[in-house]
């Protein structure tokens, strides 16, 4: 009888602790940066900027809320830069018609920021042309 209780009781605690651990490993994580899966995001600013050869434009500025990014090319392709200088990466100053991530000539990329962040965004014409920035919170 009493071997019985001790037994119940073991099992009554390990049950418990599974409980526990199960619901103590969800994490309560939330995105960072990009939509949750399902839902909407909101339009926070749409621009047309010129960017050419003679300059790098800051296109974005760095952002922790935002959810996503467009870029709309009209006739030249352009080099972007996914980074901010003081934390080592390609510095605005380096990006050239050699040194960036292309975005061809007459087109639209909506990057999302739980891929590319949403850090300073900077851009070079191939050639003068204006291109048009979308950020979606």
């Amino acid at each position: 009888m009493k071997t019985e209780k001790i037994t119940l009781a073991v099992i009554v605690i390990i049950i418990g602790f599974l409980v526990y651990g199960l619901f103590k490993s969800k994490p309560e994580s939330k995105p960072l940066g990009q939509a949750p899966s399902g839902l909407n995001s909101l339009l926070a600013v749409a621009t047309t900027t010129a960017v050419g050869p003679q300059q790098n434009k800051t296109i974005f500025s760095s952002n922790s809320q935002c959810t996503g990014r467009v870029i709309g090319t009209a006739g030249q392709a352009i080099m972007l830069a996914f980074g901010d200088p003081t934390n080592g990466d390609i510095s605005s100053t380096t990006l050239t018609s050699m040194v960036g991530f292309t975005q061809g000539a007459s087109t639209t990329v909506a990057y999302d920021s739980g891929v590319y962040g949403c850090g300073r965004w900077s851009a070079y014409g191939i050639a003068s042309s204006t291109i048009t920035t979308t950020e979606f919170r």
